[in-house]
């Protein structure tokens, strides 16, 4: 039977600063050697990152390590793969307090960062904000504008007049202060507030795939929204929106309807928004979790019972009891392997509130003994 082998090369510190980075970047060469004919070595730094680097980030998605959430992290793969392709993408992680949304957001917005064929831009909704209008574009634009790869002054210097002053209504320190060259009309008005924030942003892009990682989008405001939607039908760019939303019924009372709400009901279809609502962890994922915390877990036969039953599968209560355990000197190596304690009845939190009223305590008694006891790392335990 003939073998083939195909080699990839990177090395330390010219191609990579820290270990993950080093096995991603060889990662990269490897598909750049399998793509340019097999059979063969490549270095890193002979890399074309067109195509090699959407298919590494895909790679990497798949072992982030997030438990439970393989076929999520698929959608986020196909949406990468259609954005490689061209075709603008929006994906939406959606779900209860706990459940891991900023934790998705954070590990696909890394890797994302790690692709150099996107140009990756980060925001995130505010409660305080109470949706006034274009304050999230604000963010996406500053943050655009001060990319090291983007050149703010020459997009900003194709913009007309009147182009000018709609983009000084959102970003003043950009407008020239000419108030007469606004249309008096208000539809008119944000019609071309809209047009010109979505030609700068696709300028800006200069035919970079661009990727937007929102986190608390249940806080955008509406006006921001209607830009991306404009963003998404342009044909001069190609953009991925990844995102994240608490769910609706979980937001604090309201009378105000939420923009997203709106927004999603009339144009998910369109804009083919994926939305994945994240699940509670099952027994089998909390038993894979603790196990990737603690390799060669030697564990009582009902503790991940008690820990499914406890926590409900919620990813942060979840990592909240794993840090209690540690914290209390519950588990710890025997050995070549991890083993925790027997638990005593009651030890396990009811809930996340139980676990903060036990830090709040704890902050509280070595505050005290800081006040009591001088040398108080000597005399408070």
């Amino acid at each position: 039977m003939p073998v083939t082998l195909s080699v990839g090369v990177a090395c330390a510190p010219d191609d990579a600063r820290d270990g993950s980075d080093l096995i991603y970047q060889a990662d990269a060469a490897l598909y750049h050697a399998k793509s340019t004919g097999r059979s063969r070595a490549a270095s890193a730094h002979e890399v074309d990152p067109n195509p090699v680097f959407p298919k590494a980030t895909l790679r990497r998605l798949a072992a982030s390590g997030l438990v439970g959430r393989d076929a999520d992290l698929e959608k986020v793969s196909h949406a990468l793969a259609a954005v490689s392709e061209g075709k603008s993408q929006w994906v939406l992680f959606e779900g209860g307090p706990g459940l891991g949304k900023t934790a998705m957001l954070r590990t696909v917005g890394k890797n994302l960062e790690r692709d150099p064929s996107l140009l990756v831009v980060t925001a995130a909704g505010v409660k305080q904000e109470e949706f006034r209008p274009y304050y999230l574009l604000t963010q996406i634009l500053v943050a655009l504008l001060s990319a090291p790869t983007v050149d703010g002054a020459k997009a900003l210097a194709t913009l007309t007049p009147e182009q000018t002053s709609h983009l000084g209504v959102i970003l003043p320190r950009v407008g020239n202060g000419r108030v007469d060259t606004l249309d008096g009309s208000d539809i008119k008005r944000r019609a071309a507030i809209f047009e010109t924030a979505a030609r700068l942003v696709a300028t800006l892009a200069a035919a970079t795939p661009l990727a937007l990682v929102l986190d608390d989008l249940q806080f955008a405001d509406e006006s921001t929204l209607f830009v991306l939607r404009s963003l998404m039908r342009r044909a001069d760019v190609t953009l991925l929106v990844c995102a994240s939303a608490m769910e609706v019924l979980d937001l604090s009372a309201s009378t105000q309807e939420i923009p997203l709400t709106r927004f999603r009901a009339r144009y998910e279809r369109e804009l083919g928004i994926a939305c994945m609502r994240l699940r509670p962890l099952r027994s089998p994922e909390i038993t894979t979790h603790l196990n990737a915390v603690f390799p060669r877990l030697n564990a009582p036969d009902t503790l991940v019972g008690q820990v499914a039953s406890t926590t409900q599968g919620n990813p942060l209560f979840l990592s909240e009891i794993i840090r209690k355990l540690v914290l209390d000197q519950k588990v710890g190596l025997a050995g070549q392997e991890w083993a925790i304690r027997p638990l005593e009845e009651g030890y396990l939190p009811r809930s996340l509130e139980e676990i903060v009223a036990q830090k709040i305590d704890a902050t509280t008694t070595v505050a005290s003994c800081w006040r009591m006891h001088p040398h108080w790392e000597r005399t408070c335990p």
